[in-house]
């Protein structure tokens, strides 16, 4: 998956680093802020084929790309800079814990990809719980929508794809690119109707 978004973020810069509309904070991409190693920079060798990128890292930078770390802040501190540095993490999980408004969850969704592209030179991806419902990490930063068993006994497809896209759009812009969702959550029983506050099992 990642070896497609690779291919996609050489083509698309902006899929991974959008801007935000009214967001003076907001840490473009640009020639002051890309780190000396980003294959984004002119005097750097854009590699050719994604095998290029992957025979040129290190065994520990290999596990980097392959995990999904989750951090303790909502706003970036030394401590976890030098994880993600250190570890040579790719990519980054959000949780609530890391959601203290869209402001600063923007600031710190632009100093993460700043920190791991500085690290890697490759973007990381951004990733979040957002499946609508309970499953809402973002509560007061954007939109919360129906959880997906309340759109599909609407009986229209459409729906799911409206709120699909609204969703998206609504990450993309706080600066994230992984939604962790839609999920294949399996009904076992009716008493999760009426109460749908309880955990429903997966399958």
């Amino acid at each position: 998956y990642k070896r497609q978004l690779y291919s996609l973020f050489f083509s698309d810069l902006d899929f991974f680093l959008p801007p935000i509309p009214n967001l003076s904070l907001l840490i473009h991409i640009n020639s002051e802020l890309l780190p000396p190693n980003s294959y984004l920079f002119s005097r750097c060798p854009m590699p050719t084929t994604i095998d290029n990128l992957l025979s040129r890292m290190t065994l520990e930078e290999k596990i980097g790309q392959m995990i999904l770390a989750s951090i303790e802040v909502s706003r970036m501190d030394a401590g976890t800079r030098e994880f993600l540095r250190k570890n040579h993490i790719g990519n980054v999980i959000l949780f609530g814990k890391n959601c203290a408004g869209r402001a600063a969850l923007a600031q710190l969704n632009a100093e993460i990809q700043h920190t791991v592209m500085a690290e890697t030179g490759l973007p990381a991806l951004i990733a979040i719980d957002q499946e609508g419902g309970c499953v809402t990490r973002l509560r007061s930063e954007a939109t919360v929508f129906p959880s997906a068993m309340v759109i599909a006994r609407m009986g229209d497809p459409t729906n799911a794809y409206k709120v699909g896209r609204m969703m998206g759009g609504e990450l993309r812009a706080l600066g994230i690119n992984l939604d962790c969702a839609p999920v294949l959550d399996t009904l076992l029983s009716l008493i999760h109707i009426s109460e749908p506050t309880r955990r429903t099992p997966i399958s």
